[in-house]
């Protein structure tokens, strides 16, 4: 009724959108352009109805799945940021932002470049994404704010925003797990060099069968047999060659 109103004192075109409740007590939502027109002196308003309800139902529903798109991206326990080729930064969630110790404002202010310990790791990033469209789990040691280097495992895609081709990129700390490895890789090297080194008889045998896994070089001097002789054979089987070498003898 207001619509109409206002063409009772103002002549011209009008566009508004309104909701109408139709004959089967549905809600439509509705598109009402509307104009004056003048005949033998008589104000006649015209109007022209256009059902845009499911416009409308697309639209919240776009809404709808950007703002969870918007809480996932913020929320996420995962490190997950929005950037180009070219470096530029353009949004980062907060569990970047701790991981790296800066706000979205100081990471708007550098090149991605210069979170990389070393330059090549980004060249040889883009390098694999420009292939394959897409990077999984690239290993890379990057830099926190105060220039502490910690160990992170990258994922990109190469996405479309608003017609732009963009970087979204997810980071986890594997700092914890890369130090594990490390720790594990130094332990079995010392237990390599005292195993191999020994000056007693040593080997490596399965509990059930007593079959061997790995013998140390005095193991294999004294018993008289090349290493690949003895590796897959039980002690029971070794004994026996040794007692036939002994008869033959």
């Amino acid at each position: 009724t207001n619509i109409f109103k206002e063409h009772t004192t103002t002549d011209g075109n009008f566009s508004h959108h309104a909701e109408v409740i139709t004959k089967f007590g549905k809600i439509k939502e509705v598109c009402i352009v509307s104009t004056t027109i003048h005949i033998n002196g008589e104000k006649i308003i015209q109007g022209n109805f256009r059902d845009i309800t499911r416009r409308k139902q697309a639209a919240q529903a776009l809404r709808d799945s950007e703002e969870r798109y918007r809480l996932l991206f913020e929320n996420s326990i995962v490190g997950t940021g929005l950037g180009d080729k070219s470096g530029r930064i353009i949004k980062v969630n907060n569990t970047i932002q701790k991981m790296l110790g800066m706000s979205l404002d100081e990471l708007k202010k550098i090149n991605i470049g210069e979170l990389y310990a070393h330059n090549e790791d980004r060249n040889k990033l883009l390098k694999i994404l420009d292939q394959n469209g897409k990077v999984e789990n690239f290993e890379v040691l990057l830099l926190k704010k105060d220039g502490t280097p910690f160990w992170a495992d990258l994922s990109v895609t190469l996405i479309k925003d608003k017609g732009d081709d963009r970087l979204l990129t997810t980071v986890v700390d594997i700092t914890d797990r890369k130090q594990a490895e490390e720790a594990l890789k130094e332990s079995e090297k010392k237990f390599s060099m005292i195993f191999y080194s020994n000056s007693s008889l040593m080997a490596l045998s399965t509990l059930e069968e007593g079959r061997f896994l790995e013998v140390n070089d005095k193991f294999v001097e004294v018993m008289g047999h090349d290493r690949e002789e003895i590796i897959g054979k039980t002690s029971k089987k070794r004994l026996q060659l040794q007692k036939n070498q002994s008869t033959m003898q």
